[in-house]
């Protein structure tokens, strides 16, 4: 069981993990064999979260241009997952598959919102994941810039997005 996570990006350490009866970490050298952007040198944010016994995180770089995607396993204590996660703002993990939420703006390209689904169990960094056919209406007018404001929530009828305190439902 994982207690508690630190997202700390130093050294070679992208996250510490509390367990039960251990501690442990994520690596950028677990990661790097897979995303040679893997370094506490690129890094330039990413966030992490807690589903069960697994961390779903992400890693960008490149003013989120580039980016991965993780999954890690408490109990196997390895990464079983990693994809791209350019612009993605959050995800989440449902039925075996990871569900990307992405805002997809830079200079030549206004500010959008689209959902992506990749199955889980990939190994490749560049790996594309499906879009997913949901309008995504009024998120573009709530969102501050700030990835840590947007949540994301799978469910068996659609998908809620919490974005700066207010909750949004979309069904598939």
């Amino acid at each position: 069981m994982i207690k508690k996570i630190e997202f700390i990006a130093t050294g070679d350490t992208l996250i510490n993990v509390e367990l039960e009866n251990e501690k442990t970490s994520i690596k950028f050298s677990d990661i790097y064999p897979y995303w040679d952007y893997a370094t506490e040198e690129n890094f330039e944010g990413g966030f992490a979260k807690i589903i069960e016994d697994k961390i779903l995180f992400t890693m960008h770089t490149a003013s989120m241009q580039g980016g991965i995607i993780g999954l890690w396993n408490a109990k196997t204590q390895k990464i079983e997952h990693i994809s791209d996660g350019s612009y993605c703002v959050s995800a989440d993990f449902v039925n075996e598959k990871i569900y990307i939420l992405l805002c997809i703006s830079n200079f030549e390209t206004p500010a959008s919102f689209s959902l992506w689904q990749i199955p889980v169990g990939v190994m490749d960094a560049f790996a594309e994941s499906e879009k997913i056919d949901v309008e995504l209406p009024g998120l573009i007018e709530e969102f501050n810039g700030d990835i840590g404001s947007v949540e994301l929530e799978v469910q068996e009828d659609g998908y809620s997005i919490k974005l700066n305190d207010k909750v949004m439902f979309f069904s598939n």
